[in-house]
């Protein structure tokens, strides 16, 4: 198993669908170029992929996205041939803390692996922020966001809820284990 690189982006937008603010999208006509490129309404779109995934239903999440990761990895079962390959998420940050705040309770957001695999962003009260599940089989991807995440001062009134913000690198990652026919892995 070889990693060349790379990384997958999971981007949602805070914007509800059904939200009166609709200020700043970049994929709607006089939006601000400093949003993201996901659409408005990103959890009805990937309202499916929530609920087929292990992610949390409720509270419902206002963001959501999906992609696979399994493009990241050149796997080469060499002559035994190939018999599955297993992707699991990694917390690579120390005691899991990232460069996120959530906006409410304005503490620092940290990973914690769940039993099943799934990876959620608490805030310091112990508030879901935002959950990633990895399917270990496919390689498929979904996050969900259920609570806003402080986005900084970047813009004026009304405030800067449509500035992106980015998890910062080498803080969550994947690894994938390759199995062969007889059994070795890599």
């Amino acid at each position: 198993t070889e990693c060349p690189g790379g990384k997958v982006v999971l981007a949602m937008d805070e914007t509800r669908a059904d939200s009166i603010w609709n200020l700043g999208d970049a994929n709607f006509p006089g939006g601000y170029p400093q949003d993201g490129t996901a659409p408005e309404g990103d959890e009805v779109l990937r309202f499916f992929d929530v609920l087929w995934s292990g992610l949390p239903k409720i509270p419902y999440p206002f963001g959501a996205a999906k992609d696979n990761v399994s493009d990241l990895f050149k796997i080469d079962f060499g002559s035994d041939g190939g018999c599955k390959v297993c992707y699991e998420l990694t917390i690579l940050c120390d005691g899991g803390k990232t460069n996120l705040i959530d906006t409410e309770t304005q503490t620092c957001i940290t990973l914690e692996k769940t039993p099943s695999g799934i990876v959620k962003g608490v805030d310091g009260c112990g508030n879901v922020v935002f959950a990633v599940w990895l399917d270990q089989d496919s390689g498929k991807i979904v996050s969900a966001q259920y609570r806003a995440i402080d986005h900084g001062d970047g813009e004026g009134a009304p405030g800067a809820h449509d500035e992106v913000k980015f998890l910062g690198d080498d803080i969550l990652g994947v690894t994938a284990t390759a199995f062969d026919k007889d059994g070795d892995k890599d």
